[in-house]
């Protein structure tokens, strides 16, 4: 009114290259395609968590169910999702961005199904923990597994479990009559690692294997080792270590 205008104002808000710069980051994902999204004046978003993080997923599975897809791709990480990628060939609508929260992402289609899922990622991050029941036949008795069988022949062979304090396990096991039938009764080296290996019989003449770890190569030609004894049973190792072990490979 201060400069006596009539009529009405139209504002665009625009951002220069925004389409170009919209291609890193998720905005496809969530449905937001050609250009970046204003969030608002005060720069305030939800703080990253496990419930906004799960929201995303679901966000994701609702924009690909309305986008048509009938087939989608999740990953735990950018690794696995560029292997998704690469194998099938996903439209980035057709991705899923799901961390550690596989559970959140399979109890979201359970009520929101598309036609096919396609899950990616390391074992642990898509197992989580778990646990092996072993079942004794108490109707027939088990032959020994590796009858007619020699060593190293295609097809299940043996359990192995990764154990901590091999000499009390195998006091216990001795006196519920499950003693060792093989020990290597100290720590062997396989190359720069270093283990102690034992072999029981379960009753239904299945071997299960004990392996102790003690000391695992990172970077063997820098010196670089793991005391796994000085670890937390439960404790993982930390990401940075795993994408080291790379730099072990031998390639053939």
């Amino acid at each position: 009114s201060a400069y006596r205008a009539e009529g009405g104002v139209e504002v665009t808000v625009s951002v220069p290259g925004g389409e170009a710069l919209a291609r890193g980051t998720m905005n496809a994902r969530l449905g937001i395609v050609g250009g970046l999204s204003i969030l608002g004046t005060t720069g305030i978003v939800i703080p990253f968590s496990c419930a906004s993080w799960i929201h995303s997923i679901h966000r994701g599975v609702d924009v690909a169910r309305a986008a048509g897809l009938g087939h989608i791709g999740a990953a735990t990480g950018r690794t696995s999702e560029d292997a998704l990628r690469a194998r099938y060939g996903f439209a980035e609508q057709a991705l899923i961005d799901m961390g550690d929260f596989a559970g959140g992402l399979l109890k979201y289609l359970r009520d929101h199904p598309v036609g096919r899922l396609t899950l990616a990622g390391g074992f642990g991050k898509l197992t989580g923990r778990t646990y092996i029941e072993l079942v004794q036949a108490i109707d027939r008795k088990g032959s020994f597994i590796f009858k007619d069988r020699i060593w190293c022949d295609i097809g299940f062979a043996h359990l192995g479990f990764d154990v901590r304090g091999m000499a009390d396990l195998g006091t216990a096991l001795d006196q519920t009559g499950f003693g060792f039938r093989c020990d290597t009764a100290d720590a062997i080296g396989m190359g720069e690692t270093k283990v102690h290996c034992t072999y029981i019989d379960d009753p239904d003449e299945c071997w299960l294997e004990m392996i102790e770890v003690y000391k695992v190569p990172i970077i063997e030609k820098w010196g670089l080792f793991l005391d796994v004894q000085k670890r937390g049973a439960d404790e993982p190792l930390p990401r940075w270590m795993l994408k080291a072990l790379r730099f072990s490979r031998v390639k053939d």
